[in-house]
């Protein structure tokens, strides 16, 4: 990084960072993951739900992003959002912060969720999230169907 000791240095590297930040998903992550240092208070640990909500829709949605969450066939972003006003209701945390665009990543490459499974180390607002998806919003009972021997 160049150093930005005058406003228009810090002019000019804003541009620059402005210009690669919808095609370069590391710049994206580095801005991801500064925003939740700015978001927060300095005496706090974690961000209010209301902000971070505010910060993801800002993050995930703007045509400056590299991680656009949403796809044709699944609004995550919103899925992700009303999950959270509805079940959640805590502040959010760095470690949940940072697997949030962990898993908005991996689902947009896999809308299955196949990548998830009960034994991995996501969050628990993560999991309570991908069975929210499986039951509110696809419809999966979660019922295995019976194997039945026929003679």
């Amino acid at each position: 990084m160049a150093s930005c000791d005058t406003i228009d240095k810090q002019k000019s590297y804003l541009r620059i960072l402005k210009s690669e930040l919808s095609g370069n998903k590391d710049v994206f992550t580095r801005v991801y993951k500064y925003t939740f240092t700015i978001a927060k208070t300095a005496d706090q640990r974690a961000v209010p739900l209301e902000m971070a909500t505010v910060y993801w829709e800002l993050l995930f949605s703007s045509p400056l992003s590299a991680v656009q969450w949403s796809s044709p066939n699944t609004p995550w972003l919103t899925w992700w959002t009303e999950f959270l006003n509805t079940s959640w209701k805590k502040s959010v945390n760095k470690d949940m912060w940072n697997e949030t665009l962990k898993f908005a990543q991996l689902s947009l490459e896999d809308e299955t969720m196949g990548f998830w499974n009960e034994e991995s180390s996501w969050p628990s607002v993560i999991d309570d999230f991908v069975e929210f998806v499986k039951k509110e919003k696809r419809g999966d009972t979660g019922e295995q169907p019976m194997d039945e021997d026929y003679y």
